[in-house]
This record gives structure tokens, sequence and C-alpha cells, in this order.
């Protein structure tokens, strides 16, 4: 193995360790720069003892084995999950006739209903694009600055009810 190689090697033991650390580990926070000094070596004895594995400080394959493991559990654990735009054509060209049925008009029902401050509740989450549906739109659009013309959820329509929605899901998630 080449240096080059064997620094790649070392900066992606380290940024285990990190993410390690960031999990609530209690192991030095290492910066990753792809040097094995003490630190490292002490963040991975302290890793070892963690995981009763043999405390040598040096990364032999039971060590990266675990190291590996436990790291992406715990990544797939703390990472945020993925984003979804479900604002699409159907929305932006031309926009929605009444009686049109889709599982986004089910998003949107599902999200105006939640805002309880504007009360509107009277919608049915259907997923059919109906008059009580329009009308709902309509009030948030004037409501929010955002307009909506014949039935076009316009994109700033769309970004203010998604922003409304997250805070008002953000606001209510520990009740």
């Amino acid at each position: 193995m080449d240096i080059r190689q064997k620094n790649m090697v070392i900066l992606e033991i380290q940024t285990y360790l990190r993410e390690l650390y960031k999990a609530g580990y209690a192991i030095p926070m290492i910066t990753p720069d792809g040097i094995y000094g003490s630190l490292t070596e002490e963040a991975v004895r302290d890793f070892q003892r963690i995981e009763g594995l043999e405390e040598s400080g040096a990364v032999d394959f039971n060590t990266w084995e675990k190291l590996v493991f436990t790291a992406e559990k715990y990544r797939a654990i703390y990472t945020p999950p993925e984003k979804i735009s479900p604002y699409d054509t159907l929305l932006c060209d031309g926009g929605l006739s009444l009686g049109e049925a889709s599982d986004l008009i089910y998003i949107i029902q599902i999200m105006l209903r939640a805002l309880h401050i504007y009360d509107y509740s009277y919608i049915k989450v259907n997923g059919i694009f109906d008059s009580d549906t329009a009308l709902a739109l309509e009030d948030f659009g004037e409501r929010n600055g955002t307009p909506t013309p014949n039935g076009k959820i316009t994109k700033e329509l769309w970004d203010a009810l998604a922003i409304a929605y997250s805070q008002y899901i953000l606001k209510n998630a520990g009740d």
C-alpha cells in the first residue's frame, strides 16, 4: 500500500471516529487529516475499550469491522431524512381542473387540514381537486401573499404552504 492509499484509509478511520464522537461516544474528537497521530490512537483505544475489543490503539480487522458497522449504524440514525419535493408539472403547467385526482392533491389536502389556524377542517382528504380544496388554496394564497389564479398552484404558493406546514409540524412535534 502506497503512502497515499494509507493516508486515505487513515482518513476513513478518522471520519468514522468523528461520527461516533458526534453520536455521543466517549472518545476524543478527531479532525480527519490522514495522519495516524496520538489523538487518533487514543480514540481507537477508547473505542476498543467501549466495544470490548483488545485495546491496542491499532486498527486490526476486528476493530475495523466493528468501527465501520457502528459508525454506519449511527450514521443511519443521525443523518437527517431525505426531503422530497412533490411540486411537479401537474401543478405548474396550467394549473388544476376541478375533479382532477392525484396523490399530490392528497398531500396538499393533508397540509391544508393540518393548518388549524386557518380552519380548513371542511376539506375532504380524497385526492380530488374539488371546490372546497380550491377555496382553501385561494384563501391560503390570499392570506400569504401568494394568490392562486384559476387553480394554478405557483411555486411561491407551494413553498408558502410547505413552510407553513413544516412550521406547524415542528411546533407540534412534542404534542
